[in-house]
């Protein structure tokens, strides 16, 4: 489906990075157009955490972000190396 919804502090503790740097790698993967991102919400009308979607033909590929190292997301993990 190319979508997830982890939580920013969720993607930091998976990856090990701060979660500004997670932050600025999902900022520069929107920019690159890799990246649309959608506003959840509760039941109540409280924010969630936000859904990504891998935009179609980018779904295997890699991205060098402007943090240190390779960031992907394959099949709704992320994954750095």
């Amino acid at each position: 489906d190319g979508e997830c919804w982890p939580a920013i502090p969720t993607i930091a503790s998976e990856l090990k990075l701060s979660q500004s740097t997670v932050r600025r790698a999902l900022h520069d993967l929107r920019k690159a157009g890799l990246l649309e991102t959608e506003q959840r919400y509760r039941t109540k009308g409280g924010k969630s955490s936000l859904l990504y979607k891998i935009r179609s033909g980018y779904r295997s590929k890699k991205f060098t972000p402007s943090a240190e190292g390779v960031l992907y997301l394959l099949g709704g993990r992320w994954y750095l190396s």
